[in-house]
């Protein structure tokens, strides 16, 4: 009987240690590591800066009131959000704003991610992750948080003066025009002149809500080593455009996207 007792009680022990080791499930995360200012990295594998040609989407966690929020890319958003015992977040019911957006991008992907039910932790290297049927879907960073997006409304009387240009798309300004970066300057009779690079333009302008209005350019015809750049230029600086300064920067769109930038 002893020997059979022994085997015997030794499973028992073994089957109590099982059934300890499953009742105990999956160790909650810390949450205070949720504090601060996250950037996403990835969104569905990849990275961010490839989908994403303005904004970089970001969250931040309201402990205290179990909110979430950010920036998607373009629109804001924010909802509630819940964290169970087996880690898995969810948060069904964001909400967010409805701008039209200026650049490219996967909003729509981010906050699908981001609505469906996911498990929440950290990598190795202390990023964010949320981890759907064992794939990360969304990877976060710890970043610092930019500065307030500061929008204003184009008027005939802020936008008189000279601007030079910013940004053109995707293009590099330097191969296109070396040292001769474009500009324009308004006046206050709806004058427009400026330089596409080489050569002076000049154009008649009519503002009227948001949208910035460009006549037919005139300009001269000099030889000059990056005429594509000036073709490229000017045929964008042409009908009608959207327009908007974004801390500081004149912002001007065709169908929704944004084509040229400019500083004072």
């Amino acid at each position: 009987m002893k020997k059979i007792l022994k085997p015997i009680t030794l499973l028992a022990v073994f089957a109590l240690m099982l059934v300890g080791i499953q009742s105990c499930g999956v160790t909650p995360i810390d949450q205070t590591k949720l504090d601060g200012y996250w950037v996403l990295t990835e969104l569905n594998g990849q990275k961010a800066e490839d989908l994403f040609k303005g904004p970089i989407p970001s969250i931040e966690f309201n402990r205290t009131d179990t909110m979430v929020s950010g920036n998607a890319g373009c629109n804001s958003y924010f909802g509630k959000y819940a964290i169970d015992k087996e880690n898995i977040f969810s948060a069904p019911t964001l909400g967010a704003t409805m701008k039209m957006c200026m650049y490219e991008n996967k909003e729509a992907d981010f906050l699908k991610a981001l609505g469906e039910a996911a498990v929440i932790g950290f990598n190795e290297a202390g990023n964010l992750t949320f981890t759907k049927d064992n794939v990360v879907v969304l990877s976060f960073v710890k970043g610092e948080a930019p500065a307030p997006i500061v929008e204003t409304p184009v008027t005939a009387e802020n936008i008189v003066g000279q601007w030079t240009l910013k940004s053109m798309g995707s293009e590099d300004l330097n191969a296109l025009f070396a040292e001769n970066i474009p500009t324009i300057e308004f006046d206050a009779e709806g004058m427009a002149i400026g330089k596409s690079g080489c050569n002076n333009y000049r154009t008649k302008t009519t503002l009227e809500g948001n949208l910035l209005s460009f006549g037919p350019l005139m300009g001269t015809k000099m030889a000059c080593p990056h005429l594509d750049g000036e073709a490229k230029y000017t045929t964008l600086l042409n009908g009608q455009l959207s327009a908007i300064i974004v801390n500081d920067v004149l912002t001007l769109s065709k169908d929704g996207q944004v084509v040229l930038e400019f500083v004072k």
